[in-house]
């Protein structure tokens, strides 16, 4: 051995035994060639003696001591005691009880050395460069870290096809559940969307005006309040006073420019109603942050906080437009907002395995359009290219509202699934009611998608 374990983290008594293992039995080179790599081992002639043994493994051959001594002279890092101590590994004893024990060890060594140089960099990075913003710099380090998290979770979780498929489904059928997912309060709407599932990107698109962050406070609405799930809405628009008026709107049936000017206090009842609204808002944990001049790190950074600390279930962003930061002076605006809408499907859903609904901007060409299409997302298509589902939030059409109302009964709005992956798209109109001076939003009927 050539390197000192105390420079770093190691346990030459289970690399040994591994290799030894290694030596003594083909079965259990298999089992040790799915959970380690040989990088996970620090001592050269371990690391190098068990690169060869899967190598003669795959050719067909059986390890054995001389051949390995031999392979490590053709590598040129073979040394005179080599061979007499792989001789004497070849002969000892073991248990392949006490396998993953040791598999275990070398694991947390390799793990430990993988954070120590990741924290070097990171610390090395701290010292160099001045112009490092405090979120800049809590994201590298996040960053380096979840790096390592990522490589060292690819060697134990790949999953093999098929293996517990059966008993995946006997399970679910013991406790079936039409909406799998958080359901948004639109109970048409989660048939088709099976609720909101961890992992996936939601984006919906409207015009201006038309409703969308409506929509998504009514949604929050029903997931913090009537479910009691945690949610970190992120508002690049509004205020949280104006957002907190608008909760005890919605919550309270008062319009809310009378809880604006406070002439409230002249209607009977309302007082009583705007307590009441804001106990329950208040045992609700919806946790708002303004971010008008955000930036994606900033904003990764603070997700991350409230899913370690919260606990959150769901992630709001309202909405998508380009970010501020100038690293990325270069790019057009629809590189931009492909860039945004990747980081928000990959960085936070999916690596947080969390729901994310978002907002876009449908552009002018959708005016007057039952039918929406990719073309009338507003300055890129990489916004649908990245969403798991693209929802569009539309008014009636005029021959809409001539043939099915345009009130509280019959709707005054139109959602449809676009697209989805993986699951059911334009299948159905969804009308809903939008009641503006209350900030209430419901469905009312679903009819069938006609193209």
């Amino acid at each position: 051995m050539t390197q000192s374990s105390e420079v770093m983290p190691s346990s030459p008594g289970a690399e040994r035994y591994v290799i030894t293992c290694c030596l003594n039995s083909t079965d259990a080179i298999i089992d040790i060639a799915n959970q380690l790599k040989a990088d996970d081992f620090f001592y050269s002639l371990y690391k190098y003696s068990y690169q060869i043994c899967l190598s003669l493994l795959e050719d067909g051959m059986v390890p054995e001591p001389m051949t390995i001594y031999n392979r490590l002279e053709a590598m040129g890092v073979a040394e005179p005691k080599h061979l007499k101590e792989l001789e004497l590994l070849s002969k000892a004893s073991f248990d392949k009880q006490n396998l993953s024990m040791y598999i275990e060890k070398i694991k947390g060594c390799s793990a430990r050395r993988q954070l120590i140089e990741a924290q070097k960099s990171s610390i090395s990075e701290l010292y160099s460069n001045d112009d490092l913003t405090p979120d800049q710099a809590v994201t590298d380090s996040e960053s380096r870290i979840l790096t390592v998290s990522n490589k060292l979770s690819n060697v134990v979780d790949v999953h093999r096809i098929g293996c517990d498929s059966f008993s995946v489904a006997i399970q679910r059928a013991n406790s079936p559940v039409e909406v799998p997912g958080i359901p948004t309060g639109f109970s048409k709407l989660d048939m088709s969307m099976q609720g909101l599932q961890p992992g996936k990107l939601y984006v919906v698109a409207a015009r201006y005006k038309v409703g969308k962050s409506m929509w998504l406070l009514n949604v929050v609405t029903h997931v913090a309040v009537d479910l009691g799930v945690p949610v970190l809405f992120i508002d690049t628009e509004n205020p949280s006073r104006q957002i907190d008026d608008r909760f005890i709107s919605r919550l309270s049936g008062v319009d809310e420019m009378k809880i604006k000017n406070g002439m409230f206090v002249n209607e009977e009842g309302a007082l009583q109603k705007i307590e009441e609204a804001s106990d329950r808002l208040a045992t609700a944990e919806i946790y708002h942050h303004y971010m008008p001049n955000f930036t994606f790190e900033a904003m990764v950074s603070l997700i991350k906080k409230y899913k370690m600390q919260k606990n959150i279930g769901l992630v709001v962003f309202d909405y998508i437009k380009a970010p501020d930061n100038t690293d990325f002076t270069s790019m057009q605006e629809y590189q931009l907002l492909g860039y945004l809408t990747s980081g928000l499907k990959n960085k936070i859903a999916g690596a947080l395995d969390i729901p994310v609904i978002t907002a876009c901007q449908l552009g002018r060409s959708a005016i007057g359009k039952g039918n929406g299409s990719d073309e009338h997302v507003a300055d890129s298509d990489r916004i649908g290219r990245y969403a798991d589902m693209l929802i569009f939030l539309r008014e009636k059409t005029e021959n809409e509202a001539e043939l099915y109302g345009n009130g509280p009964k019959d709707g005054n709005l139109v959602m449809s699934i676009h697209a989805n992956r993986g699951g059911p798209a334009r299948d159905f109109y969804y009308d809903l009611w939008f009641d503006r001076p209350k900030m209430l939003m419901k469905e009312v009927r679903a009819r069938k998608y006609t193209y």
